[in-house]
């Protein structure tokens, strides 16, 4: 029998976690999965051996399909973590299969399934689910497959398709009713109680992890609104009702994908707001195990675009971060070296790993379209079409009336009156942008004026007004109590523990 190669110390450690997930024991399971499942893998690791297969360790869990899937799915993520794009396409292929298997599993019973998965693991699945289908996307347009590998992917079409990907999202957030629950806790109600899928809190976390992982996938895939119109249950701007400031990661993830929707669909008012929230959110997290420092360079690097372009007032914690540890990023969106690609290195630091979703011609000998490389370009030509409105504005400002010429000359640039003329009518079509108003959801938004600058051109002359709005000082005085308070609610936390 295969188990019987099995170490006995790895024997007993697959009975036990077999045994709490039979029993539901919600303690147990979490400490199986956060502590003794890596010290197992490590010592694989360490002495340079394979993780046992489900198959040879079934006997030892009473061939349970439901622990079989769950140890299927931490053993494809142990090899992906170690192997990425090396893996090879018969993991790829069964690690697809395992993924569908698990989600029927908890998807087609006509009662929720009794596991109380920990929060931490739901949220591994999915980001690991999403990941895998990232990493297919890559490996499938690759230009040196071996010939059997091609015959493989042109007679599996459906495995790891961008159709099926969505629908298991989209069930996930279906069964689980967890739109009707949020919009009802935000009301102050729970979940409905006859439903039980909406009141079993994994199917819930399945559901709100869904929709965190159904935003994601939008972005890499380029279509920004509908990730926004994802999102669109979530509460983002209510800190009574913020439910992924429970874990960490999906926190991170949620903001992050959203400001980066918001960015490229040029509302950059509401992607500094998003980023800068979230990084003030990472600081006080920054010596947790699930801090994640590279998403929050990435996210840096994209906030030194947006206020170049869109120059605000933020967080002076923020802004103190940015110009002491990001100050490279800012000096290369204001070097006038190589104009037409500033904020280019930015962007390709900053940004996801975008996927092709289509299947490519296998027959075909012209590479695939570089899906990044493709983004990269649109938003480099709205970068390219802003890049000289910044100065315009800063010089607006400390005018009431200017000449056309005399700005010319500013500007230090060889532009005639008419050239002028159309920065200063994009200049208005770009300032006016849509900003999320409280109560509004992240898709809607209304236009306002993202400088505090107005003017006119009457001939050859500019009028400059102003539209900057007195400070209303109370607001302040609360905004800082309430930070005050939650630094006062995180430090008796930490005195608990």
């Amino acid at each position: 029998m295969e188990e019987e190669h099995l170490s006995p110390e790895f024997r007993k450690f697959v009975q036990g976690f077999h045994r709490v997930i039979k029993e539901n024991n919600k303690e147990y399971i979490k400490t199986f999965y956060e502590g003794a499942w890596h010290k197992n893998t490590d010592k694989f690791k360490a002495a340079q051996n394979d993780l046992p297969t489900a198959e040879r360790i079934s006997s030892l869990v009473e061939n349970d399909v439901l622990f079989l899937h769950l140890y299927r799915e931490l053993y494809f993520r142990h090899h992906y973590s170690h192997f990425g794009q090396q893996m090879s396409i018969e993991k790829r292929f069964a690690s697809w299969e395992n993924y569908n298997g698990l989600f029927d599993f908890f998807l087609s019973k006509p009662k929720p399934v009794v596991l109380d998965l920990p929060l931490q693991w739901i949220w591994d699945i999915i980001d690991e689910f999403l990941y895998q289908y990232q990493e297919f996307c890559q490996y499938r347009i690759k230009g040196d497959r071996s010939p059997a590998e091609i015959q493989k992917l042109k007679e599996s079409p459906k495995v790891w398709n961008t159709v099926s990907v969505i629908k298991v999202l989209h069930r996930l957030i279906s069964l689980s009713d967890i739109k009707k629950t949020l919009e009802r806790e935000k009301s102050g109600s729970g979940a409905d109680s006859s439903n039980p899928f909406a009141t079993n809190p994994t199917y819930s976390n399945f559901g709100l992890f869904g929709i965190i992982g159904l935003c994601r996938l939008h972005c890499i895939l380029g279509d920004y609104y509908l990730a926004l119109k994802t999102v669109d249950p979530i509460d983002m701007s209510s800190k009574k009702v913020n439910y992924t400031t429970k874990l960490t990661a999906a926190h991170i993830s949620l903001f992050y994908y959203t400001g980066f929707a918001y960015m490229m669909t040029r509302r950059y008012q509401d992607a500094i707001k998003t980023f800068c929230s979230v990084l003030l959110f990472c600081s006080r997290q920054h010596h947790t195990r699930q801090y994640d420092q590279k998403k929050s360079d990435q996210m840096y690097s994209l906030l030194a675009i947006l206020l170049h372009f869109c120059p605000r007032r933020i967080d002076e914690h923020i802004s103190n971060n940015l110009k002491q540890d990001h100050a490279d990023k800012i000096l290369s969106i204001q070097s006038r070296e190589n104009e037409d690609t500033r904020g280019a290195d930015n962007f390709s630091y900053g940004c996801p790993k975008f996927v092709t979703p289509s299947i490519p011609n296998f027959d075909d000998d012209i590479p695939a379209p570089n899906a990044t490389a493709v983004q990269k370009k649109l938003f480099m030509k709205e970068i390219n079409q802003c890049a000289p409105l910044p100065t315009i504005g800063s010089y607006l400002k400390l005018y009431t009336t200017i000449s056309a010429a005399n700005l010319i000359s500013l500007l230090d640039q060889k532009h005639d009156k008419d050239t002028l003329k159309m920065f200063l009518a994009r200049y208005v079509h770009k300032d006016f942008q849509l900003q999320c108003a409280p109560g509004q959801s992240p898709s809607q938004g209304t236009r306002t004026p993202a400088s505090d600058v107005t003017f006119s051109v009457e001939g050859d002359v500019i009028q400059v007004g102003d539209n900057k709005i007195t400070r209303n000082y109370a607001e302040v005085f609360i905004n800082h109590c309430t930070i005050l308070e939650d630094i006062r609610h995180d430090l008796e936390k930490q005195a608990k523990k």
